[in-house]
């Protein structure tokens, strides 16, 4: 889940806490932007879910913008409160002069190193599906991936992707290098196509050419949702064939999407009390996907 910036957005939250956690995770992250007051934002919010559930709360934390005094100082202000897992990321940053300074974190490997020696803690790591935009190659993934795992790093959590044959291809390639440290796949519990494709274009996250034309295509707003809600039940049917037992779901501070998928590939999950799932209209799911 994301900050919320508002009165509103924060009954939205809290209404979609209440039915997302009925699905049992294992955890709640919540996301940290750049810029002024991210920090207490994401601090308040971390309040509120430790208020709301008794789950695991994983904290993104991103360097690129603040130095790493402030950066740890951050850190351990999480840590005092409980918070013991953490998702390390750089993030972007409008001032990229700031990572060759030395009061700067370099890079995530040095941060991972140095969360890990600073705090008690369990540290995630990002990896990319799809080619990150920073590397030339494949092969320039996979060696950042494995120099974040040495450096401490549990688990990975994917960017939110639409191919599932990039996932496999990172999976397998770290494993012929000896790596099996979890790889979790993001996906992005989405229901409005025209706000997704320009966030996959800012996050440079490939969607196949003819998902593309599907997307595109569908001119009909009443039926965006459940061919939202199709794709993404194809999505994960695949990795779930293909070995993928754990997800992490981008919720967007919503619970509709994300409890339908659980519900659409958990089918004996009865106790799940989800009346928003009767919304969904079965009819229009694809095919492709029943």
């Amino acid at each position: 889940i994301f900050p919320p910036k508002n009165q509103n957005q924060k009954a939205q939250l809290t209404k979609a806490v209440k039915k997302l956690k009925l699905n049992s995770p294992d955890f709640f992250s919540v996301t940290y932007g750049t810029g002024d007051g991210v920090a207490d934002l994401s601090l308040d919010t971390i309040k509120m879910l430790k208020s709301h559930t008794d789950k695991n709360i994983m904290a993104h934390i991103t360097f690129s913008e603040t130095s790493k005094h402030e950066t740890l100082e951050f850190v351990t202000k999480l840590n005092e409160i409980g918070i013991r897992s953490f998702l390390a990321i750089r993030g972007d940053s409008r001032f990229e002069n700031k990572l060759s300074a030395d009061n700067y974190f370099k890079d995530t490997v040095e941060f991972v190193d140095t969360l890990k020696k600073t705090v008690s803690c369990d540290v995630s790591v990002a990896a990319y599906p799809d080619i990150h935009q920073s590397s030339h190659s494949l092969n320039d993934d996979i060696d950042w991936l494995m120099r974040k795992f040495d450096a401490g790093a549990s688990q990975a959590i994917t960017q939110f992707f639409f191919n599932a044959d990039n996932f496999f291809r990172l999976r397998d390639a770290m494993a012929k290098k000896g790596y099996f440290k979890p790889i979790i796949p993001g996906v992005l519990a989405f229901e409005n196509i025209e706000n997704m494709l320009s966030f996959a274009n800012k996050c440079h996250v490939q969607i196949p050419s003819m998902l593309k034309k599907e997307f595109i295509g569908n001119k009909d707003i009443d039926t965006h949702t459940s061919h939202c809600l199709a794709v993404l039940f194809d999505l994960c049917g695949k990795l779930g064939r293909g070995g993928v037992d754990r997800f992490h779901f981008f919720t967007l501070n919503k619970s509709y999407i994300t409890n339908s998928l659980v519900q659409l590939m958990s089918p004996d999950a009865k106790t799940l009390e989800l009346s928003e799932v009767s919304q969904v209209d079965n009819s229009s799911i694809r095919s492709s996907v029943v």
